[in-house]
């Protein structure tokens, strides 16, 4: 990867490249488990971060009513999709 006067030059085919840190999805929120584009957490009044876990047990914030309810969903999300990867486990033995 070179440098030149109108950006960086990659090599041919790293666009498509989904290891490239680019093409990586960004993980959900820490702490109201929403994508970080749609991320309800209220911004620290002291180091004025949003969706850090570290801000709710050092500088007092506490979780509110809807980022509880995500989580919540979040957590029964995981538990439907777990039980669904389950379930094709058991019904596609040959993947194994």
């Amino acid at each position: 990867m070179t440098r030149h006067m109108f950006g960086w030059d990659y090599p041919p085919g790293a666009a498509n490249d989904p290891s490239a840190p680019y093409n990586q999805q960004d993980p959900p929120c820490e702490v109201c488990a929403k994508s970080c584009d749609n991320c309800i957490c209220p911004e620290c009044p002291v180091c004025q971060s949003n969706g850090d876990p570290a801000c709710y047990k050092n500088h007092g914030l506490v979780l509110n009513a809807e980022q509880i309810q995500s989580q919540e969903a979040a957590k029964e999300q995981e538990k439907i999709e777990a039980a669904f990867w389950e379930d094709y486990a058991k019904s596609h033995p040959e993947e194994e």
